[in-house]
């Protein structure tokens, strides 16, 4: 009795589901909890800002789960998609470009079932991809021993004017005796700030026919007082390739009213991490170098990303025209 009590209800509801028509699913269903005065705004390079307010449910059958942006991407040549959480009142839309023209963006919330809330329709134009500047036409500045300094002098050899005094062919040498608890460094003192705001970069050669101890990498530091100090800068050189060859690290601006620089190696060519090294490694946390270069760059090179952009969203134009007269 009982399983023809059972087939009878579950044939009724079969009936009943079968019977539906798309809006007799309020309970299977959510509507999507709407949003309001959506905008669209470039604030920053190469971005565009969508905004929008949230709604509340006005029932049990709405919720939200996330808001989608959609739009047409032309330097990608693709339909994109962005999604924020249900709470979130903004999204970015990331590598815009002003060559691009104007977007138009379709925002509209997400229920958890898949409705769409309204859809809106916002346009905006991008600001352009931020130009890249190299700094070029490098040009040495006159180092001499009374602007260089160190923390660490091995007293056995190796003294530091030999950084600056012209020959390739004696070296300038840490100490190796002690273990250390601070990286030992070069310190430069331009006597005033007049290269605030000028581009700079270190080289140096090797001692002589010994690049291994040479530094592979180091940091950068600039102070206005000679106390307070700023990381500016991290730096890394090819291994040298003999006695005499220059090596030169990466650029780097010269903060307002800096007059001191600390030239301060974190790796050497040998493979020793020194920052790994501190505070052990008895006495391996020396560097060694030959002379020590101070340059400042007089020109530079422009790259605009956005004419290679253009370039780019042409190709995809002329394409699309080639299989439309096929």
């Amino acid at each position: 009795m009982n399983k023809q009590k059972n087939w009878f209800f579950y044939g009724l509801l079969a009936l009943i589901l079968v019977g539906c028509t798309d809006h007799d699913w309020p309970a299977f269903q959510k509507k999507a909890t709407p949003i309001s005065n959506v905008t669209a705004t470039s604030v920053r390079p190469a971005e565009i800002l969508v905004s929008w307010d949230l709604g509340k449910a006005s029932g049990d059958d709405m919720d939200r789960i996330g808001i989608m942006a959609s739009y047409f991407d032309p330097i990608t040549n693709a339909q994109m998609e962005r999604m924020a959480s249900a709470d979130e009142t903004s999204l970015v839309i990331p590598n815009t470009a002003k060559v691009a023209g104007e977007y138009t963006i379709t925002v509209h919330s997400v229920s958890s079932t898949g409705e769409f809330g309204q859809l809106y329709t916002v346009k905006a134009t991008s600001l352009p991809m931020e130009k890249v500047y190299t700094p070029t036409d490098f040009r040495d500045i006159k180092l001499t021993v009374d602007m260089v300094s160190t923390n660490a002098q091995e007293p056995t050899e190796g003294p530091i004017e030999n950084l600056v005094d012209g020959d390739v062919n004696n070296y300038f040498h840490t100490d190796w005796h002690y273990v250390w608890s601070e990286l030992h460094y070069v310190e430069i003192d331009l006597k005033s700030d007049k290269y605030a705001g000028s581009d700079l970069r270190f080289g140096y050669v090797p001692r002589p026919n010994n690049p291994s101890g040479s530094p592979k990498a180091a940091r950068i530091m600039t102070s206005t007082d000679g106390n307070s100090w700023t990381e500016v800068a991290m730096t890394n050189y090819r291994v040298p390739a003999m006695t005499g060859d220059r090596v030169d690290g990466n650029s780097f601006r010269m903060p307002a009213g800096a007059r001191y620089i600390r030239f301060i190696p974190t790796e050497r060519h040998d493979g020793t991490n020194l920052e790994e090294m501190l505070g052990q490694g008895d006495g391996d946390n020396f560097f060694h170098m030959g002379e020590l270069y101070l340059s400042k760059s007089y020109g530079q090179d422009v790259y605009d990303p956005e004419e290679g952009i253009k370039d780019l969203i042409d190709a995809h134009k002329k394409k699309a025209e080639g299989a439309d007269k096929q």
